[in-house]
């Protein structure tokens, strides 16, 4: 039952599902023929023999698929799996093999997210009384990361250093357009501002 279809393998929490299938020819060896000795049968459990987690796992033992889904953060663990294979009657003889599912969520701290730097969002000077300076950005222009697209879309504030709110005589922020408008005609609103 060495390496065969259900090995270790890494599962992403709100991806798509994985599914291993497998045959007897990817799992099980005997010296002894089926027509000798009898069909083989599957059971997959945890390896102390309590079921698999349902809301995790699903096994078709006749179609031979191992599904591997969920959207449940909660979920995330190593798993290990025990695969029982017997062949006929003989189940004094059967055989054994462990794998681990290890479910992870790579929407969670441990992906890397940084601020593109310089992104669109950067020092500028704007000049009392002149047009609006527009800073336009998109995801691209100022944030790397590593998380899987799946974890959804980026959510941002614009607010002063200390999280106050932007003086709305001198700034206009549209977050569903990512835009960040600057202009004043009021000389007393000259200053260094901190976004």
């Amino acid at each position: 039952m060495s390496p065969g279809t259900l090995v270790d393998s890494n599962y992403n929490v709100y991806e798509t599902a994985t599914v291993m299938s497998w045959t007897d020819a990817t799992e099980v060896f005997s010296s002894q023929p089926d027509s000798l000795c009898g069909t083989w049968s599957y059971e997959i459990t945890q390896t102390d023999s309590s079921p698999l987690d349902t809301s995790v796992f699903t096994v078709d033992i006749v179609a031979k698929t191992f599904t591997i889904v969920t959207n449940d953060r909660n979920k995330e663990s190593a798993y290990t799996v025990q695969v029982k294979a017997t062949q006929g009657v003989y189940s004094a003889f059967a055989i054994t093999k462990t794998f681990i599912v290890t479910v992870a969520d790579l929407c969670d701290e441990t992906a890397t997210r940084t601020f593109i730097n310089p992104g669109v969002l950067t020092d500028t000077t704007y000049s009392v009384y002149n047009t609006a300076t527009v800073l336009t950005w998109t995801d691209a222009s100022e944030i790397t990361t590593d998380a899987p697209a799946y974890c959804g879309t980026w959510v941002y504030e614009v607010g002063s250093f200390l999280w106050d709110p932007l003086d709305s005589e001198v700034f206009t922020v549209n977050l569903d357009a990512k835009t960040l408008s600057i202009q004043t005609s009021d000389q007393s609103k000259e200053n260094t501002y901190t976004v």
